[in-house]
């Protein structure tokens, strides 16, 4: 008998009927991941659902080093009271998942990774000097902004906004060599009062070098939401490596704040495009 496997928004597995067919040989190794972002100014153009619609996507030859920018907080420094140390994970020039620990310097610029980053898919807060007793957060003291070497482009942002996230929320999805992901389903959060035309979008094979590239294309374009919309795909799209997928919004007048989740099966059996 074959059984479907799919997970509920709230990560839970359970099995259907109906949905995405995976043999037994493509269920070892897989997981599930969970991407989220959220813009706080959505306007009437799309922009990326990220803090600040940050969603920075070079050619391999421009992967750079990254670190945490000057300006932060005094206690989000080793050994301080904030945010200590903080895991960068991402995609490297050569297109395979990388990661690497950044140890924060309060109001200096960290020192930088030693290994170049061509995609930056999540950043947290690893360690703090804050142990909440209440669940109120405060593992950083401030917004934390990361920035490429040279001082140039933000990246990526862990916000301070009367709660310590220590979690970057970006929807940029990028497909590491020898894996390929199944979008299982999505959730959206539309501020009051609001109705917002979202775009999901994808570009194949980033690890291309050459003109001839292939382009950023609309997957699946969603008009007129307002509120909440969930949706679990029936037959989830199957995108393979060197892929990046991320969700776009624009507001139909004024901005809007936005929230999305979205649900991804991952294999990492290395028969990317099988």
């Amino acid at each position: 008998m074959t059984h479907i496997l799919k997970y509920d928004q709230f990560g839970k597995q359970f099995m259907n009927d109906r949905g995405m067919l995976l043999s037994g040989n493509e269920l070892h190794g897989l997981s599930a991941e969970f991407k989220f972002g959220h813009n706080d100014a959505i306007g009437t153009s799309y922009a990326v659902v990220a803090e600040n619609g940050l969603c920075r996507t070079p050619l391999p030859s421009n992967a750079t080093t990254l670190r945490v920018k000057a300006g932060g907080d005094a206690a989000d420094v080793a050994g301080g009271a904030g945010a200590r140390s903080i895991l960068l994970q991402g995609i490297g020039s050569d297109g395979s998942a990388i990661q690497e620990v950044l140890v924060l310097a309060g109001a200096s610029a960290s020192a930088s990774t030693a290994q170049p980053f061509m995609r930056l898919l999540r950043s947290l807060v690893l360690e703090s000097g804050h142990y909440s007793t209440n669940m109120l957060g405060g593992g950083s003291a401030a917004t934390i902004t990361i920035e490429n070497t040279a001082g140039t482009e933000d990246w990526m942002l862990i916000r301070f906004n009367g709660f310590a996230d220590c979690q970057s929320q970006s929807t940029l999805m990028s497909i590491a060599t020898g894996q390929r992901a199944y979008l299982s389903g999505l959730n959206l959060f539309v501020d009051s009062n609001k109705v917002v035309d979202f775009l999901l979008v994808f570009r194949a094979n980033f690890m291309q070098t050459d003109p001839g590239f292939q382009p950023v294309r609309m997957g699946s374009e969603l008009n007129g939401v307002a509120g909440d919309f969930n949706y679990a795909f029936p037959e989830p799209p199957r995108f393979f490596e060197y892929t990046d997928i991320t969700l776009l919004a624009k507001v139909a007048s004024g901005s809007a704040k936005v929230s999305a989740n979205l649900t991804y099966l991952v294999n990492e059996n290395g028969d990317a495009n099988a």
